[in-house]
């Protein structure tokens, strides 16, 4: 709250009392708070590029040096050791590219995206995450799902936020679970949907949870934003996000977005 107080004087120029005035400033103090972390992450995001940059020179020699060192060798204990070797770099590799796709500017206007492959690599990038919070993910999507029109790095944030949203949600309900995500088609749309095994979300809240600033985490573990502003990029795609509790436990968010063409995304 903010407060300010002055004094009040009568006709005769005699102190008659106090104005006080009190106004709630809680939504400038977490629009402040947002604007920071989001300064914050913006920093963190121009210099992924150049620690992308120093982390491939070492990938790239590690990789070629054991390429070299496995063709020299003999016994099938060597090889297989140095095969280990190389697929851990690969995967580092992986890693740096992912971050270095989600954190390049968005290139101007919309492109023919295939939403499997974003998931996925939201999924790679949090996968360290999930692991060791002891979440196991079921991952499954229709073969021959056509592409939709968007944005991919602003649907990565949107995948990323729901993913953070479920591992929120199981590691308040148990010490491990299950996220289980499924990606198919409906008439002339592409839906992803994002189901946990938490603790669902109350029915009181339901109607309120894109509403901004509005959370049911406790204090300092959200600002209430993050699915306000997935609504709103679902909203620019001319996509919807839908909030509900699954019949089994835990709750299930549903992306959906108008299917573009009639290729079919990589398995």
């Amino acid at each position: 709250m903010r407060a300010s107080a002055s004094q009040l004087f009568d006709a005769d120029a005699k102190l008659g009392g106090v104005i006080v005035s009190v106004r709630d400033i809680t939504t400038e103090k977490k629009l402040e708070q947002q604007i920071v972390q989001s300064e914050r992450l913006a920093a963190m995001g121009a210099m992924i590029g150049g620690v992308a940059h120093e982390l491939n020179n070492p990938l790239t020699s590690i990789l070629g040096v054991s390429e070299l060192l496995q063709d020299s060798q003999t016994t099938d204990a060597a090889r297989k050791q140095i095969g280990i070797l190389q697929q851990q770099a690969r995967r580092a590799a992986e890693i740096v590219h992912n971050l270095t796709y989600f954190s390049r500017p968005p290139a101007p206007g919309k492109t023919s995206v295939n939403l499997g492959e974003v998931v996925e690599r939201t999924l790679n990038l949090h996968s360290y995450s999930l692991r060791k919070n002891n979440i196991t993910v079921d991952f499954l999507r229709e073969p021959g799902l056509p592409y939709v029109e968007g944005d991919p790095h602003q649907l990565m944030q949107v995948f990323l936020n729901l993913i953070l949203n479920a591992e929120q949600a199981i590691r308040e309900a148990r010490d491990r679970g299950t996220l289980r995500i499924r990606l198919g088609t409906t008439g002339g749309s592409v839906w992803a949907a994002f189901q946990d095994d938490g603790p669902g979300i109350p029915a009181d809240t339901l109607a309120s949870i894109f509403d901004p600033f509005y959370t049911t985490k406790r204090p300092g573990r959200g600002t209430g934003l993050g699915l306000s502003i997935c609504k709103s990029v679902m909203k620019e795609h001319n996509g919807t996000i839908e909030a509900a509790n699954a019949p089994g436990g835990g709750a299930v968010f549903t992306v959906t977005l108008r299917a573009v063409a009639a290729s079919s995304a990589s398995a």
